[in-house]
């Protein structure tokens, strides 16, 4: 079902990530996009401020604490399918090659998250005790002066961005956590008039 042997671009400054391209490959990348959930089965989730990021999206787990969630049974069989993927040997071996941490899926967190208009994240690094992150990008046609760009930082003081990734299928995008992992989802501007989806795979110890 994924693509993993497409193309990854490994990168150790200021921490280690990559962006791999073409990890869903384009028959499945359409199967999903014509099976996207409605958007009333996800919970908002909004911070302005306190803790350790502000952050404004939607989301609906399908995987939580490495167990699947009961929506799974409400949705098109393609999503089961692209979760159980996400648990195979084979594609944590890829995680664990890509970022140089040694993975588990026990207690993998699994879910799609949505951004409208001014939805975002603040620069942040994850709490300890994540492993690895894969953000998996599934729409087309989206560009850099649309918002949402993945942001990848030097310091937890945001400023320009080290790297900037558009959210464009077929890009993903895979970092260890560290200290030092310092990202960020930039606005989604108000003239795009879509959403930004993503799949957001979370791989805990």
């Amino acid at each position: 079902m994924l693509d993993l042997d497409a193309p990854v671009t490994a990168h150790r400054t200021p921490y280690i990530w990559a962006q791999a391209d073409g990890l869903l490959p384009l028959p499945l990348l359409e199967r999903l996009r014509g099976a996207l959930p409605a958007t009333d089965l996800f919970d908002r989730k909004e911070r302005a401020a306190g803790g350790d990021k502000a952050y404004a999206m939607q989301v609906l787990p399908l995987v939580r604490g490495g167990a699947d969630c009961a929506v799974l049974d409400r949705l098109d069989p393609v999503w089961r399918d692209l979760v159980d993927a996400l648990r195979t040997p084979a594609y944590l071996d890829w995680v664990q090659r890509a970022v140089e941490v040694p993975v588990t899926a026990r207690h993998a967190e699994i879910g799609l998250f949505v951004f409208g208009t001014d939805d975002h994240v603040s620069c942040h690094t994850d709490k300890s005790g994540k492993l690895a992150s894969h953000v998996i990008y599934l729409n087309e046609a989206w560009g850099p002066d649309d918002g949402g760009a993945f942001e990848v930082h030097t310091s937890g003081s945001g400023g320009t961005p080290h790297a900037t990734l558009p959210p464009e299928a077929p890009r993903s995008v895979v970092f260890a956590r560290s200290e030092h992992s310092w990202h960020a989802v930039e606005p989604v501007r108000a003239d795009v008039g879509r959403l930004r989806w993503t799949i957001q795979v979370e791989l805990w110890a």
